[in-house]
């Protein structure tokens, strides 16, 4: 990736918009294989840039468009690669650069409050992390690749150095039971003071290039005509939004900030 050359914005009015943000790509593909993401099978290969490639692209940048100060990362995951993350704040904080980014992140305990400090101080200024579930065992089925605990430090630690913490999570997913949801609303209520904003509470969803599409027998899915709908033996359409509705309230209940599709009850 550090081969390819930097994007050209020339001929599009960024200074037109109200945001000063731009978006800039750490890597491409990610090295998890979530089973409902479309990601692994669209884009299967993880390929990462160098701290010194995405350090010069910010220079550039800034230096052709001066009203740019803050950049969003739209890789899936920003802390992909760690080494190289840490290597970019460096390089940052040597240059007293004075930026704002943010970004997607992935749960990952080697992010530990020392790089997450040291992100902060190198202008990291929200992360958006997809929890998903707070059952390990519904974390598993997803295949993410991380204990609830880690999700909960990530959260407080990113919380209490000031950056803007972001959790979304799935509703409804193949063999999520009462409790598996429950343990859900009770992660959050948890961890309410470490959670700026809920991002998404979306049903699952199973479509082309998902793992739960290509190995729907595995999950025990029973689809409707074309993926429409689905259904499984502790899951369907009903209680998928009987669900949502209650995540809904919780979050009413809490006074967190929140975005997330809106829900109305049945007569």
């Amino acid at each position: 990736m550090d081969a390819l050359a930097f994007p050209d914005f020339d001929g599009f009015p960024l200074e037109k918009y109200m945001t000063r943000e731009m978006s800039i790509l750490f890597n491409r593909g990610c090295p998890r294989k979530c089973a409902y993401c479309s990601l692994p099978g669209t884009t299967p290969t993880y390929r990462s840039r160098s701290a010194q490639s995405i350090y010069e692209e910010i220079k550039h940048q800034i230096k052709k468009y001066p009203y740019i100060d803050s950049f969003h990362d739209d890789s899936p995951a920003l802390n992909s690669n760690l080494k190289e993350l840490s290597g970019l704040c460096d390089l940052i904080i040597q240059d007293g650069l004075k930026i704002r980014w943010s970004g997607f992140a992935s749960i990952n305990k080697h992010m530990d409050v020392i790089l997450l400090k040291k992100m902060k101080e190198a202008g990291c200024s929200g992360l958006n992390f997809g929890i998903e579930s707070g059952s390990q065992k519904i974390v598993d089925k997803m295949r993410k690749g991380f204990r609830i605990e880690d999700a909960a430090d990530n959260l407080r630690d990113a919380y209490n150095l000031g950056i803007e913490t972001v959790a979304n999570f799935i509703i409804g997913f193949p063999g999520e039971e009462e409790e598996d949801f429950q343990q859900t609303l009770e992660f959050i209520s948890s961890n309410k003071q470490y959670i700026s904003y809920v991002g998404s509470s979306a049903s699952c969803w199973i479509g082309p290039y998902i793992w739960l599409y290509e190995h729907s027998e595995e999950f025990g899915i029973i689809p409707d005509q074309n993926f429409s709908g689905w259904s499984c033996k502790e899951v369907n359409d009903q209680i998928r939004n009987e669900r949502g509705l209650r995540f809904k309230k919780l979050l009413d209940s809490l006074e967190i900030g929140k975005s997330y599709p809106q829900l109305s009850e049945k007569k």
